[in-house]
């Protein structure tokens, strides 16, 4: 722990002298199963859910059997709190303190976050208590049925109140109760925490894998620990044919804006840029290249390359960013055929619709509206109208 503390001040001072500006930031060391269960929830403490028990298992399933491994979960706040596995080497540590201040740094300069609640863990254990209120007022199971029903909403959030969907549930339906919508408000409160977290996935690992890789080769390392770090480096470089690797992909891209634009845009892109924005604006034919970057389908048994041409590639990645890849779901008219029925629009986005989760999610939404409810969508090129009325 001395050992790790001095490291501490060396990285933070390093990582001061070369331009980041980040959060006071405390770190804590915990267990595999700590940190697991923190980042199942998000944050170390929200109201409880089954699945973010479902999460956990699956989390620890894959640790056990090496498959997955989570070093540290750091959260968007003021002072930033960074929770890192216990029991790894000074040498590993130390990369992780890098990237986590990295991590806080953008989040302290990035546009996208400026609106973010830097109090979320105060604010978390409010909303704890209170559905914690509601579960003995009103009873386990009733507030879990509402929690389910939101939760299947959970893709269909837009930062924007306009065409919300969920939003739009908790102004206009006539079933729900005030503690039913005060638990709306709870999520989506919640929701504006996670949102940019989801929509800066890449360039925001990208910049962490960025620096820590400037802020470890400052540092007094041993022979042993250089070593170890290029083992740990190239381990975590390692791209995927059918995934984008978020730590690669931002990485190799804030390297090319170096050599190509100068360390001044680097900056400048932490602190204006998104994912969708990153690849429309700074992934060009020589970079796509590199990255070997191509649009990949079904083709009978087997997954082969469809294209190659650059420009389509970049818009296919922005177009799989949009909305984090789900579809969206706008409310068109919320007296439909003057029945008092929901009628919903799925925008043609290139993102099909799932038939079992749109049926599932159906009725969900019918449990919040309590009248009828309709969903456009269009399957094999048709216009197709679903409807759920209860039963």
């Amino acid at each position: 722990m001395k050992e790790l503390d001095k490291r501490i001040d060396i990285i933070e001072e390093t990582a001061r002298n070369l331009g980041l500006d980040f959060f006071p930031t405390y770190f804590e060391l915990c267990s595999p199963q700590v940190i697991h269960a923190f980042v199942s929830y998000g944050v170390p403490t929200r109201f409880r859910h089954w699945s973010f028990g479902k999460s956990f298992f699956k989390l620890q399933f894959n640790y056990d059997l090496r498959i997955e491994r989570i070093y540290e979960l750091v959260v968007n706040s003021n002072p930033c709190y960074a929770y890192i596995m216990e029991n790894n080497s000074l040498l590993l540590q130390s990369l992780v303190v890098a990237h986590v201040l990295a991590h806080s740094d953008f989040f302290k300069n990035n546009i996208f976050f400026a609106a973010s609640d830097r109090q979320i863990l105060n604010t978390m254990a409010i909303h704890q208590e209170r559905i914690k209120l509601y579960e003995e007022k009103y009873g386990f199971d009733k507030v879990e049925k509402t929690l389910d029903a939101v939760f299947a909403l959970r893709n269909n959030i837009l930062p924007s109140i306009q065409g919300d969907l969920l939003t739009f549930l908790c102004v206009h339906s006539k079933a729900l109760e005030d503690w039913q919508r005060d638990i709306i408000a709870i999520f989506k409160k919640e929701l504006e925490y996670f949102l940019p977290l989801r929509d800066t996935k890449i360039i925001n690992e990208g910049w962490a894998t960025y620096w820590h890789s400037k802020i470890m080769k400052k540092l007094p390392l041993s022979t042993g620990e250089q070593i170890e770090f290029a083992r740990l480096q190239g381990i975590l470089l390692q791209n995927s044919k059918f995934a984008l690797n978020p730590y690669v992909i931002g990485f190799k891209m804030f390297t090319h804006i170096e050599s190509t634009y100068g360390c001044h845009e680097v900056f400048k892109v932490r602190s204006n840029e998104r994912d969708i924005s990153l690849f429309r604006n700074y992934l060009d034919e020589d970079l796509a290249k590199k990255l070997s970057l191509y649009m990949y389908g079904r083709r009978g048994d087997s997954w082969t390359i469809i294209e190659t041409q650059w420009q389509k590639v970049r818009d296919g990645i922005v177009d799989s960013l949009i909305n984090g890849g789900f579809p969206i779901i706008k409310a068109l008219d919320n007296n439909y055929q003057k029945t008092g029925g929901l009628y919903l629009f799925h925008c043609r986005d290139k993102k099909d619709l799932d038939l079992y989760y749109l049926e599932n999610t159906l009725k969900h939404i019918h449990f919040l509206w309590g009248e009828k409810v309709y969903l456009e969508t269009v399957v094999k090129k048709e216009k197709k109208v679903f409807s759920y009325k209860g039963d």
